[in-house]
């Protein structure tokens, strides 16, 4: 089996799950607002869905370089389908309990740790490193198109046809993923290695790997924050564009705004790697910032049209920081620690995610929501700071020496 249709496999499948974790996310979030306007219910949701990062991102690398990544995803993909159709099921004999959609939600977010953590630690193997740019690229943009605008988007109008309708799309679709992988066997079986690994050494060691490299743990503590403040602003943005929200939007212009956002760091993905024969990866790092902050500080337009260029032209930028990072990640980590190192940096910087929401949802109670617009645009424009300072062409260059000298 060519390395090429192996990827391809794990392209499409990737865009399956992602497509159904785009339509569920939305589609819970869409839920707490409409039926409560309680900041408390709507930063609880993403919690919830963030929360599974800061506990079980490491363990879950460490599995994914134990045991065979493929079926792995093809467990966690098949779960995650039976989850959503019962909360369909639920749904369709009335509204959802919060507690039962928190842990709808929880339960989805903790089998896509596994499914995002195995995904993105095959594709080493899949991919011979000069053309890894391309192919993180293309998996970038297959997670862009599917979670963060037709996600988004389909849940906003499929809410609007029956409150369990979204839930039961993503679960089908779920399962369409797990059945690719299958079919497709798109990752072999980790190779052992030489000398088993206490479990409890290699949950520390990708977190250590992270800690000890310069370039790792600044890459980490950048994206740690960029997804703390758009967590916060997400909880923010859903209060402050649905009734009785000042921007007045349906559920399908709010579904709209949030795809167009995914739809622009779409074309940024597909765009990362001519940027970085440009002007080099350090400037795509640091310009993604630039990005972010105006996506951020978008919803300060006050209305729908302007929010809604802003934010689409921004994520363009913004959206080249996934791309760019995990290269990066990717050419200074060696491929046995891949799994590991990608949990353990997923924890980091995924794990902010509760933290965001219950911040934002806060702040949103105390402030409003233009306070958190504004800090969260402030905060992306001074992460430009260090970025410039300690991520230079000379510093990862540097960092891929260490990982051939280990």
């Amino acid at each position: 089996m060519s390395r090429s249709y192996g990827f391809g496999v794990l392209l499409a499948a990737t865009a399956c799950s992602d497509a159904a974790g785009g339509i569920f996310a939305t589609a819970a979030v869409l839920v707490a607002a409409t039926t409560s306007a309680d900041p408390g219910a709507v930063s609880a949701v993403g919690v919830a869905a963030g929360l599974p990062w800061l506990l079980a991102g490491v363990p879950v690398g460490v599995l994914a370089d134990a045991f065979d990544r493929r079926r792995l995803m093809v467990a966690a993909n098949t779960c995650r389908a039976v989850a959503m159709a019962g909360l369909a099921a639920v749904t369709a004999t009335g509204a959802p309990t919060l507690a039962v959609l928190l842990a709808a939600v929880f339960v989805v977010g903790l089998l896509q740790v596994v499914v995002d953590t195995c995904a993105e630690a095959s594709v080493p193997a899949l991919v011979a490193a000069p053309d890894r740019t391309r192919a993180n690229g293309a998996l970038t943009v297959a997670t862009r198109i599917t979670n963060q605008f037709a996600g988004p988007v389909f849940a906003g109008t499929l809410l609007a046809l029956g409150a369990s309708v979204p839930s039961l799309v993503a679960g089908a679709v779920c399962g369409a993923a797990a059945l690719a992988v299958l079919i497709g066997h798109a990752q072999p079986t980790p190779q052992p290695t030489p000398r088993p690994t206490p479990i409890r050494a290699r949950v520390t060691a990708g977190m250590g790997d992270i800690l000890r490299d310069p370039v790792l743990r600044g890459l980490a503590l950048v994206s740690g924050a960029t997804t703390f403040a758009n967590a916060a602003f997400l909880t923010a943005l859903v209060l402050y564009a649905v009734p009785p929200g000042p921007l007045n939007l349906t559920t399908t212009q709010y579904g709209v705004v949030v795809g167009a956002i995914g739809l622009g760091a779409t074309v940024g993905s597909l765009l990362t790697a001519r940027l970085e024969a440009l002007v080099g990866r350090q400037h795509v790092l640091w310009l993604s910032r630039v990005g972010w902050a105006a996506v951020f500080l978008a919803p300060l337009t006050g209305e729908y049209t302007p929010l809604l260029a802003v934010a689409a032209l921004g994520s363009v930028l913004g959206g080249m920081w996934a791309v760019m990072a995990l290269s990066v990640r990717q050419t200074v980590v060696p491929r046995s620690r891949l799994g590991r190192v990608s949990g353990a940096y997923r924890t980091a910087t995924h794990g902010a995610t509760p933290l965001g929401a219950a911040a934002g949802g806060g702040a949103v109670a105390l402030w409003g929501p233009p306070t958190v617009f504004t800090a969260a645009g402030i905060a992306m424009t001074l992460l430009i700071i260090p970025l410039r300072m300690t991520m230079t062409e000379r510093d990862l260059v540097d960092a891929e020496r260490r990982r051939h000298g280990n």
